[in-house]
């Protein structure tokens, strides 16, 4: 099965859990040869810290390279390269059965929170889930239970990497009393998802297993495309009353909705190129006002009386506030969360959620009739097939 996996997916790097592989067998040159899944293979496991082997990694040297930094029974933990790309951090899990157990887990998973800007992926069998919709059948978890997971994630500032194919990962193989759960998943932190933005994981059918195999997929060579957001702030700017009716007093050449769309498309470019329509323009003047509102508070402690110092600080007060509300609509509408709204900045909160929104919100993979799309341009192709089947179901009369 493994070997199947790694040749349909052209795998590099293999995490295989709940080996059931005995200590002793791990300096059998014998076993090791015959359960190769790579050519080249090197491979590291945690057979010592468990009566049973919990956790067997594998790798093909000729494309990555991993060094593992922590083992126990519960975790191995180490730093993953693979060529050009920038090398990152990741923790392999297979929990432990009871809750007592799994604290420890959680405490040293806390502990591995890389101290500096490092992607990290957390990945495995965490053998408990965040939400009730992700277990069918069964006994109802108690909701302080669901904290578990849910807390370890918040704490390691972590998020779920976007996902396609099955939600269940794990079925307890009955008929009479199934039971299906989500206990395999993927988490990262917001620096992998800077360096990875278009990477996701797919839950494929079992094959011999009770659990989904996870096939994780990333690359840092597509970025996501900026997307344009009209800020509420830009009405107050100079100039900008003057591109709109510039660009809607254009004679229309085409029906309405096309020249309403050329319109809109000529206001945003128009927009793109002003110089206060970027954020580092606030924030550069915002400094710009504060180092002379600083100056001229200095003079006015020599002259204050000196009605052109009162003036000029007047001034710049006004301007400075101004820029500031600019700044606080900016991020409350940026957000899209009330905490912001209610005048919180915390900005590196907001751009991880965003990071982790649009990996959500990006389409890794599509089925239709015609198979299964993961490609940008296969998934547009199938929109357009779709759609041209969908409205144009009857011939064009001549």
């Amino acid at each position: 099965m493994c070997r199947d996996l790694v040749r349909i997916h052209n795998l590099k790097f293999l995490c295989l859990l709940e080996a059931k592989v005995l200590a002793s067998y791990a300096d059998d040159v014998w076993f090791l040869n015959t359960h190769k899944v790579f050519d080249n293979e090197e491979h590291c496991h945690n057979f010592g810290c468990s009566p049973l082997g919990r956790i067997w990694i594998k790798w093909d040297p000729s494309f990555v390279s991993f060094s593992p930094t922590f083992l126990s029974s519960q975790l191995i933990h180490g730093i993953i390269s693979m060529g050009s790309l920038p090398p990152f951090q990741i923790s392999v899990i297979y929990a432990a059965n009871s809750f007592e157990e799994r604290a420890s887990l959680w405490n040293k998973i806390r502990d591995l929170i890389p101290s500096s800007p490092t992607p990290w992926m957390v990945m495995g069998d965490l053998n408990c889930y965040r939400f009730h919709n992700e277990k069918a059948g069964g006994n109802v978890l108690a909701s302080g239970r669901l904290q578990e997971l849910n807390g370890t994630i918040f704490d390691c500032g972590l998020h779920e990497l976007a996902s396609v194919g099955l939600f269940y990962t794990w079925h307890n193989q009955r008929s009479d009393q199934p039971i299906h759960i989500k206990l395999d998943r993927v988490l990262v932190n917001s620096y992998f998802l800077d360096h990875f933005p278009l990477a996701h994981y797919k839950v494929t059918p079992p094959l011999c297993s009770d659990h989904s195999p996870l096939i994780t997929n990333f690359s840092s060579s597509n970025r996501l495309p900026t997307r344009f957001l009209f800020k509420n702030y830009w009405t107050f700017m100079d100039g900008f009353w003057d591109d709109v009716l510039n660009s809607f007093l254009q004679p229309p050449v085409k029906g309405p909705i096309c020249h309403l769309h050329q319109c809109l498309q000529n206001l945003k470019g128009a927009l793109r190129r002003r110089e206060w329509a970027s954020s580092n323009h606030l924030s550069n003047l915002t400094l710009e006002l504060k180092n002379k509102q600083h100056i001229c508070l200095e003079h006015i402690q020599n002259r204050p009386l000196d009605s052109s110092l009162n003036a000029a600080l007047k001034e710049i007060n006004s301007n400075l506030a101004g820029l500031q509300a600019s700044w606080s609509s900016r991020v409350s509408q940026r957000a899209k969360a009330k905490w912001l709204s209610h005048g919180e900045d915390d900005l590196g909160f907001m751009y991880a959620k965003i990071r982790a929104r649009r990996n959500h919100n990006n389409l890794s993979e599509i089925a239709d009739t015609h198979g299964t799309h993961s490609n940008p341009q296969d998934i547009a192709s199938a929109f357009i097939r779709h759609f041209k089947n969908l409205f144009n179901i009857y011939p064009l009369s001549h």
